[in-house]
């Protein structure tokens, strides 16, 4: 449940030293935009960007310590440039590769936000590739796990 989620980041967010970008997802509606307002408007580090906000834009001017998503395809794409994703979903399609951190719970979860900032941004190129081979030239698959190191 993505509410939950940010409900849960809401929290992380106000005894975090980061500051917190929130770009809502390019497809979202004005009514989720005015939610996560909601949610994180008691959180003095935290601003919602537009939604028409470009991430290239986004990563250029800021200095961006870590993403966190669901499941989104920004787990694939960010490492690639040295910024570490943090997936709160273990049901997603990179779960298998090593690129991207994928807690299996919610205390797991909460312990990889506390560390943002002190991750490992070197990630395996090879296991990019792969992924986005098997992703978008083979399609989609629920185990590639036969595949990854």
């Amino acid at each position: 449940d993505f509410y939950e989620w940010l409900s849960f980041l809401a929290n992380c967010a106000k005894s975090s030293p980061h500051r917190w970008l929130l770009k809502p997802h390019p497809n979202s509606k004005e009514r989720d935009d005015a939610i996560l307002r909601q949610l994180f408007g008691n959180t003095p580090r935290s601003i919602v960007l537009p939604r028409e906000a470009k991430l290239a834009d986004v990563v250029a001017q800021n200095n961006i310590l870590a993403a966190l998503t669901v499941c989104g395809t920004i787990a694939s794409e960010l490492p690639a440039i040295g910024i570490p994703v943090i997936n709160a979903s273990v049901n997603n399609p990179h779960r298998d590769f090593a690129f991207s951190i994928s807690p299996k719970t919610e205390v797991e979860l909460a312990g990889e936000i506390e560390k943002i900032g002190s991750h490992d941004q070197t990630v395996s190129m090879d296991d990019l590739y792969l992924y986005h081979y098997f992703h978008n030239i083979l399609g989609p698959t629920s185990d590639l796990s036969q595949y990854t190191s």
